[in-house]
């Protein structure tokens, strides 16, 4: 549960909704010897530390435009976690923020959902209704993406 409110995150912030930044009311966080660290959670979000509760900031620039935070999860459009513009923000269910994400670094072929088996033929899985879900083994890796591909229009996918 979000102790912060609107009001209070309005006393100690300013939210530039063009930049996506956060500065400091210095007013009010210098006067009385509050401290603001913004920095990167483990995976890859801005948080700031507020009345000894660490917040993501993507999460306090919601509620700074909206006035809540809200029940679902917050998705970064472009993939940034980095950019907590509003217009780069929107509510997405689990599975919806999930379809919208970056290749892992340590995917070696560059295309989410596919991988090379040992018996020389590429696996296609792919998330779909919540589930993982295989689409087969294909010869090419061209093969692969085209079927990847459809299997992303189908359940609505971002595209990248």
């Amino acid at each position: 549960m979000n102790k912060i409110t609107q009001s209070r995150i309005k006393e100690l912030f300013t939210y530039c909704q063009e930049t996506g930044e956060f500065k400091r009311n210095k007013k009010v966080c210098g006067s009385n010897g509050f401290k603001v660290a913004e920095k990167n959670d483990y995976y890859g979000y801005k948080t700031v530390k507020v009345d000894g509760k660490s917040y993501r900031l993507h999460r306090l620039a919601w509620c700074y435009i909206y006035g809540n935070f809200p029940n679902c999860e917050i998705d970064h459009i472009n993939q940034d976690r980095s950019d907590n513009r509003i217009k780069n923000l929107r509510l997405a269910t689990r599975s919806e923020n999930m379809r919208n994400k970056k290749t892992h670094k340590n995917n070696k072929l560059g295309n989410i959902g596919i991988h090379l088996h040992k018996n020389g033929k590429y696996i296609v899985q792919i998330s779909g209704d919540d589930n993982k879900r295989y689409r087969g083994q294909y010869d090419s890796l061209e093969e692969a993406i085209i079927v990847r591909k459809r299997y992303e229009k189908k359940f609505n996918y971002t595209s990248k």
